[in-house]
């Protein structure tokens, strides 16, 4: 091969070499960069799933069914699906909350319920009062019950509606906090 072809080939392949590297420097000023980076973290689903809480004195204070469980791991908050509450300490009387949905705070001390959330009491294997509202939270420390919504109390000869109620669950004390009627059956 004479050297004019060589130094040829050897320009050849320069310009190549130069000219991919200029193409594959000018594809990355292109591409944006991502803003902040993106941790995604461990999450979990599970379906059919059970829950529990126990009180200071390590006993089972409450259940918490759901037909399904998503934890955010952005957040750590629990989603839940189908979900229903039983309350129901030892010396005191029991309590089962029913909603559409629900979610458990990161710290998990209050569970919020929305959608059809249904609260009943019961004296032995009678329901002797029904709550019926849209937004329910449950304060799980302080075994409280809050809303700022209309509530509908039914109840063994009568019904009160009001806005606003506060409920300690462990001592049977309800609260309706604004616009309270009632009908009573004698």
């Amino acid at each position: 091969m004479e050297l004019r072809h060589v130094v040829r080939l050897t320009l050849l392949l320069g310009a190549a070499a130069a000219s991919w590297v200029l193409l594959d420097n000018s594809g990355r000023d292109a591409r944006p960069e991502p803003e902040e980076s993106v941790h995604l973290g461990v999450g979990y689903y599970a379906t059919r799933a059970k829950l529990s809480g126990t009180g200071e004195d390590g006993r089972l204070l409450y259940r918490v069914d759901a037909a399904t469980v998503v934890q955010s791991p952005g957040d750590d908050t629990v989603d839940l699906h189908e979900v229903a509450i039983s309350y129901e300490p030892t010396d005191r009387r029991p309590w089962n909350l029913h909603a559409d949905t629900g979610e458990i705070r990161a710290d998990g001390t209050i569970i919020e319920l929305s959608g059809n959330v249904v609260a009943e009491t019961r004296s032995g294997e009678v329901t002797s009062a029904t709550i019926r509202t849209d937004r329910l939270e449950y304060f799980t420390a302080t075994d409280t019950a809050t809303t700022d919504s209309v509530v509908t109390i039914d109840f063994a000869g009568g019904a009160v509606r009001g806005t606003g109620m506060r409920a300690r669950l462990a001592d049977n004390h309800l609260e309706l906090l604004s616009a309270v009627r009632g009908t009573y059956a004698p």
